[in-house]
């Protein structure tokens, strides 16, 4: 039998959580398992140290939830809220042990890409599955191309996934593309190409708005920042512009975009945008009542849905949340909690930037982005995500690797 050193186990563990978006919706809670379990094979064998610091800053937000159940009245959605999102302590526990270790992926760059690659081609693998899938099962190419955003979130049990989630696991695949250097050769020019394509198809026939426009904003600095090739940068702008006629073009990129210069209640007009108007009128006014300390972890959406239920049948019956997670912390937390957590990933922030982790901070600034039009832990699809590539991310050592000097 092969015998593994326990940072090989370590890395078959963050494997493992990479391919994990191929797994049904009740398997995933596996994955974080055998990760967990690898990770203390690692921790045990080497006496590791734990990182306090590392572990209270990574898991700020699940601490204040804990903390708010002792003043939330519904303590059976407040326990519930807390082992949904059980991934926000989890990860930076295990991770708080590696952070500072030889375990580190110092430098080494072929190992990182591996992990990096097994989340890419997870997604694309992903995408092409429920597209051949409907293709092949019940609808013309057509309806697939136009229907698909609705069609992966209803139409095959235990593996239904909102499009939100899966057009952002589509973006972090982009980003990890862009710190992954590229041999100059035809065929890797080829395979990187079919890659960035695959990725993009994907992406337009969901349009989604938050996940597109973090990736648009995140991929223009990247391109000025990183690369001092004009050449590149004109690519990358060029792109970025062809990518902007598309959504000009294709009818319901063109419709969902449009939303964004046309806001008004949903009375008037019925949009997403609208909608997203709408609740965040409500969510400021119930948040002016309990503004410190909110209304705990337990209260506040159910405050919320009270809320909408007065001022729109429409709100209530579609039982939305907030729609910005900035929002949602500031009615469960309060000002005091969301500063706090504000602080931490500011925190987070200056230490990757005094290492130059710049794969860590585009990552971590992506979803900070798409929280500003999305609750992203009010899922498993997104609070697992968030929380394992927050702390993965944060144990790479740049020493040798190519975004070392600013250079990707």
């Amino acid at each position: 039998m092969m015998q593994f050193s326990s940072k090989n186990w370590f890395y078959l563990g963050c494997l493992v959580m990479m391919c994990s978006i191929l797994l049904p919706f009740d398997k995933k809670p596996l994955a974080i398992g055998v990760f967990a379990l690898f990770a203390l094979i690692t921790i045990i064998k080497n006496k590791l140290k734990f990182n306090l610091k590392f572990f209270l800053i990574n898991a700020c937000v699940s601490i204040l939830f804990l903390i708010s159940l002792l003043y939330t009245e519904n303590l059976d959605t407040g326990f519930k809220k807390i082992e949904q999102t059980a991934s926000l302590l989890v990860f930076p526990w295990y991770f708080a042990f590696l952070v500072n270790s030889k375990y580190k992926l110092y430098g080494n760059s072929k190992v990182l890409y591996k992990i990096l690659y097994a989340f890419i081609l997870s997604a694309i693998l992903l995408n092409l599955y429920y597209f051949l899938y409907f293709y092949f099962t019940e609808f013309t190419f057509a309806d697939v191309l136009y229907h698909y955003s609705h069609l992966i979130d209803d139409k095959i049990e235990g593996y239904m996934i909102h499009p939100i989630y899966l057009s952002m696991h589509l973006c972090l695949s982009l980003i990890f593309l862009m710190f992954i250097p590229l041999k100059r050769n035809v065929l890797n020019f080829t395979i990187r190409g079919l890659l960035v394509f695959l990725i993009v198809f994907f992406m337009f026939l969901m349009s989604k708005k938050g996940p597109m426009l973090a990736i648009g904003l995140i991929a223009l600095f990247y391109f000025f920042k990183h690369n001092k090739s004009s050449l590149i940068r004109g690519l990358g702008v060029s792109i970025i512009c062809l990518c902007v006629c598309f959504l000009f073009i294709n009818d319901r990129a063109n419709r969902n975009f449009k939303e964004l210069f046309s806001i008004d209640t949903i009375e008037n007009n019925v949009t997403s945008t609208n909608i997203r108007y709408s609740i965040y009128k409500n969510a400021i006014e119930i948040f002016k009542e309990e503004p410190l300390i909110g209304y705990g972890i337990g209260d506040s959406k159910n405050t919320l849905f009270e809320k909408n239920k007065e001022t729109s049948d429409l709100l209530f019956a579609g039982q939305y949340n907030t729609h910005n997670q900035y929002l949602s912390f500031l009615l469960a937390l309060g000002i005091i909690g969301t500063t706090i957590i504000i602080i931490c990933y500011i925190i987070v922030f200056k230490n990757q930037k005094s290492k130059n982790n710049y794969l860590a901070i585009y990552t971590i600034a992506f979803y900070a982005l798409v929280m500003l039009t999305e609750n992203i832990l009010e899922r498993q699809d997104g609070v697992i995500y968030f929380s394992y590539f927050s702390c993965f991310l944060q144990t790479i050592s740049t020493q040798e690797l190519p975004w070392r000097k600013n250079n990707v």
